[in-house]
């Protein structure tokens, strides 16, 4: 699977209006490449390098298989934990995707 997001790049800054310093909601997202065999998708969006250790943003799971994510919405359902999330499905991927935007507090991009 590919994920990406027309609003930057892999390893690149995350615009602000998608942080806690903007609007603070999810870019669009789109993924490629989905298996044929995937029944639905789930989404973690973490921070390795917080302050604090891994800080969990966002966890989205039973999303349907859709090759686009919107800004600004809400796909499948919300989680709040990580881990639990990762376990339920641990026997159930088939796939990995990774999508690595940087931001900084004070960033002006």
């Amino acid at each position: 699977m590919k994920l990406t997001s027309p609003e930057f790049e892999n390893g690149k800054s995350i615009p602000r209006k998608f942080t806690c310093e903007g609007d603070d909601f999810n870019p669009r997202l789109i993924i490629e490449a989905i298996p044929a065999v995937a029944k639905s998708l789930a989404l973690i969006v973490d921070d390795p390098d917080a302050p604090m250790g891994t800080w969990v943003h966002w966890v989205s799971f039973n999303i349907p298989v859709v090759s686009q994510i919107n800004e600004d919405s809400i796909p499948g359902k919300q989680g709040i934990n990580k881990e639990a999330l990762e376990e339920a499905v641990e026997d159930h991927i088939v796939d990995k995707a990774e999508l690595i935007g940087l931001y900084k507090k004070g960033s002006t991009f």
